[in-house]
C-alpha cells in the first residue's frame, strides 16, 4: 500500500544520510585524537597567569 511505500522511501532517505554523518563524526573524532597524541602536554603551573592566547593550527587537518 501507499503507507508502506512511504515507510520504505523514508528508510531509503534517512539511513544512508545518517550513516554518512556517523562516518564523518568518527573521522573527526579520530583526527582530534591523533592531533592530541601529537601535541605534547604542558604541565600546569598556577604561577603562570600571563595572558596566553589560544592558537589554532590547521596543519593537522589540512596537511599544510
Amino acid at each position: 500500500g501507499a503507507l508502506v511505500d512511504q515507510h520504505y522511501g523514508g528508510l531509503l532517505v534517512w539511513i544512508p544520510s545518517s550513516m554518512m554523518s556517523s562516518v564523518a563524526f568518527m573521522l573527526i573524532m579520530n583526527n582530534l585524537r591523533l592531533l592530541e597524541d601529537r601535541t605534547p602536554a604542558e604541565p600546569f603551573n598556577p604561577e603562570d597567569d600571563d595572558d596566553r592566547r589560544i592558537t589554532i593550527s590547521a596543519s593537522g587537518w589540512t596537511g599544510r
